[in-house]
């Protein structure tokens, strides 16, 4: 089968271009050709297919954030312009896909970089689109359902509030932009020329399924798989008793990370000397904040690494007792916390969005209130108390992971998926 993937970056800068090269590679050793298409940015990685990527907006040839962005009229307008609609980025699919005749398209972040015409170009050319979404940017501008510290689904009702709230960008102008762009590809009718919608959770189906843009979207849930060698290593792996606890990921607000810390604090006054470890990067301005805290709570056994590549992670993270993600806003289904139970490391995590269908509460981990530090620290205590549980739940933590989160059995619900797409697609738009 040749499946072309669309993301609008080919380089590894999040969890969605991890899994796409990472899917990629699954399905190449499958017998398949994936043919990938993006925006044309310095650090992508090579590819024989890059003469059709097509230009970023402004002609900026490297990392892509607003921010860096030049500030001159022709690329403010190209910007503008992607929110709505490219005719750019439609020939150049087009070309692509005269030229190569992919079966189906698995199309991920393609929204405001690309826009939708991404969608009009494999739907002009009948070609099958599966949108596989790792965070809630179709249906709120935020992406997050998170806003001012807090979740919001305002916009589940009403998309203006997004423009009262000034949630994208605490701007104005940049909100209203963002809503009349919203506004006219959902009056165009892009939404209906999706085939069907791939998510790593059943939490993030139930929100697409309460927005009237998608309730009657096919979905299909297949949970992100893990590499191979970790899954070899957490078999091997041997509980070291270090009182040692681990958090990796992006280091920001919505992380839960200020409770984390408060819960490090009640720990300690009650005598439990445990370490942790925070391994990550973030903005700034938050990282300061964060070391100010452990300062403020003389946390001597909480230290701060900032990003280690994955081999040098793993390598740091495999003498973990346990690993804790303690987010106050709706994960989908972050990658540390997949990569931990790998390593057969129990999680503690909030009780919060997909988190919940991950962790068997005192199986593979325990469940604690968001934001609550004393609940936080009441389920380390629980963790550990008694060691014999601790050896009970790395081995359950790594049979989860065994059992849903292997690269063949990703494969085959994605290859079901792909083929119940084509079958159906064949039947309304090839009849006989």
């Amino acid at each position: 089968m040749k499946i072309l993937i669309i993301n609008y970056r080919y380089y590894e800068s999040g969890g969605a271009e991890r899994y796409m090269f990472n899917v990629t590679s699954l399905l190449e050793r499958h017998g398949h050709t994936v043919i990938p298409f993006s925006l044309r940015f310095r650090m992508n990685r090579p590819s024989p297919y890059e003469k059709y990527f097509a230009d970023p907006p402004g002609n900026d040839d490297g990392n892509f954030y607003y921010k860096n962005l030049k500030k001159d009229v022709v690329s403010v307008l190209s910007l503008l312009g992607r929110q709505f609609y490219s005719k750019h980025v439609y020939n150049r699919l087009t070309n692509l896909i005269r030229d190569e005749k992919p079966d189906i398209a698995y199309v991920f972040h393609f929204l405001h970089k690309m826009s939708p015409s991404v969608i009009d170009a494999c739907y002009d050319q009948k070609i099958p689109v599966v949108v596989r979404v790792s965070d809630f940017g179709l249906i709120c501008p935020k992406n997050s359902f998170y806003r001012d510290n807090a979740v919001c689904e305002k916009c589940q009702t009403n998309l203006w509030n997004s423009v009262k709230y000034n949630c994208v960008k605490d701007s104005k102008t940049a909100s209203l932009v963002n809503y009349a762009a919203y506004q006219y590809n959902y009056a165009r009718g892009f939404q209906k020329k999706i085939s069907a919608i791939v998510s790593p959770s059943e939490f993030t189906i139930t929100r697409f399924r309460q927005s009237r843009y998608f309730q009657n979207m096919p979905f299909h849930h297949i949970p992100t798989f893990v590499n191979s060698v970790l899954l070899d290593y957490g078999m091997k792996r041997k509980p070291p008793n270090l009182m040692k606890i681990i958090y990796w990921g992006r280091i920001s607000f919505e992380k839960g990370i200020q409770s984390l810390l408060w819960a490090m604090k009640q720990l300690k006054d009650e005598g439990f000397e445990a370490n942790l470890e925070l391994i990550g990067d973030g903005e700034k301005i938050y990282i300061d904040e964060i070391s100010r805290l452990v300062t403020q709570l003389q946390l001597s056994r909480v230290t701060h690494i900032p990003f280690m590549e994955k081999e040098a992670l793993f390598n740091r993270v495999k003498d973990a007792d346990v690993a804790v993600v303690p987010s106050v806003w709706y994960e989908n289904m972050p990658n540390s916390l997949l990569e931990a139970q790998a390593l057969g490391i129990p999680v503690i995590v909030s009780d919060i969005g997909s988190l919940t269908e991950l962790i068997q509460d005192g199986r593979n981990g325990f469940l604690f209130k968001p934001g609550d530090s004393q609940s936080l620290a009441d389920a380390f205590k629980k963790f550990f108390d008694k060691p014999e549980r601790h050896r009970d739940m790395c081995r359950n933590s790594y049979q989860w992971a065994v059992d849903h989160y292997s690269a063949e059995t990703h494969y085959q619900k994605l290859m079901d998926c792909f083929d119940s797409i084509k079958r159906k697609y064949c039947d309304e738009k090839c009849p006989i």
